[in-house]
């Protein structure tokens, strides 16, 4: 693979769909991702993860490694994961691709694992100090059991994004629902409790001088809606997100929180915190590894209030892919750190 990010002409894979229930998502980050691109200089060859895990190149379906094999054939230089949740999110197209050798953008194998299993980052994160709501993991086949919580409570899968099948829990008498309903899902349940506040994010890039907080942006579900759902996150109207850029101490800390969880779990590139903010102060919910890059997306209105494109922030993520040989041979990727390094 040739290492000369960020002249002109330099073709980047651009890898959006995949499998899971946050597809249509992934598709809307690549098509960003591949404009970012071409506006930086890059030439950028979009290629569809199909619902059946193939490499759809050109309108063409092919397996994943012969897909591999005509993008390197084309002169590939390096692969943008624009991908979200199973697939491409959770470490499998990360180590596919490290197996291979090819420079890629985002988190490497271990990081994707850990930060797409909330109840393992969970872990790592309250090893390393980091405030997080009180919860517990119930496995498919558990027996119902909150250990002593009570409603209200959050119901969420453990292993997708998007807030993809969060259901709030307000009575002991719909707690038995809820968790088979994520049990349904293929999915384990992890339950937390209810934190009554108002709903922030923080995105982190790396830099040349370390990992670096772009503003918080503050999230207000419209009139209506418990929280920051899927519809709410993905259509026109439905959330008003407002980036805040005073100088508040709780939005400083913020920012430190989101930059200890980017190095806590080993992020690369890029991540984007998520916080509610109750009476006890700003409490972490989940770290995002490949945040949603599509123009409605949090990180890219963050990263525009700080005077940053998303193709300033593409060619950057190349360039550090390909100088730090992600995949290469005698190449040491980044290691989350904490309870399960």
């Amino acid at each position: 693979m040739s290492s000369h990010a960020g002249r002109d002409g330099v073709k980047v894979a651009v890898l959006s769909g995949g499998l899971g229930p946050e597809r249509d998502v992934s598709l809307a980050s690549g098509a960003a991702v591949a404009r970012a691109l071409r506006e930086a200089g890059f030439e950028p060859v979009p290629v569809e993860i199909t619902a059946g895990g193939d490499f759809r190149i050109g309108g063409r379906a092919a397996n994943p490694a012969a897909g591999m094999a005509r993008l390197r054939r084309s002169g590939v230089s390096a692969v943008f994961v624009a991908l979200h949740g199973p697939y491409g999110e959770d470490g499998v197209i990360q180590g596919f691709l490290r197996v291979l050798r090819v420079p890629f953008t985002g988190p490497d194998v271990e990081c994707a694992a850990i930060a797409m299993h909330k109840h393992a980052t969970r872990l790592l994160l309250a090893d390393a100090g980091v405030p997080i709501a009180p919860g517990m993991l119930l496995r498919r086949g558990d027996a119902l059991d909150a250990a002593g919580m009570a409603p209200p409570l959050v119901a969420k899968p453990c292993r997708l994004g998007s807030s993809v099948g969060v259901r709030i829990v307000t009575r002991a008498d719909a707690l038995a629902a809820a968790v088979r309903a994520v049990w349904a899902m293929g999915q384990d349940c992890i339950l937390e409790r209810y934190i009554e506040g108002s709903e922030f994010s923080c995105p982190v890039r790396d830099t040349p001088r370390g990992p670096e907080a772009l503003p918080v942006v503050e999230i207000r579900p419209c009139a209506g809606r418990e929280f920051f759902d899927y519809e709410a996150k993905y259509s026109p109207g439905q959330s008003e997100e407002i980036v805040r850029t005073g100088g508040e101490p709780w939005l400083a800390e913020m920012q430190a929180l989101a930059v200890r969880c980017h190095a806590v779990l080993g992020c690369r590139g890029f991540s984007r915190t998520d916080f509610i903010r109750g009476p006890a102060g700003p409490i972490v919910l989940e770290v995002n590894a490949i945040p949603g890059l599509t123009e409605n997306s949090l990180l890219p209105k963050a990263a525009r209030a700080a005077g940053l494109t998303l193709g300033m922030l593409a060619r950057d993520w190349v360039a550090q892919a390909v100088a730090e040989g992600c995949g290469s041979a005698g190449t040491e990727a980044r290691r989350p750190c904490g309870a399960l390094a």
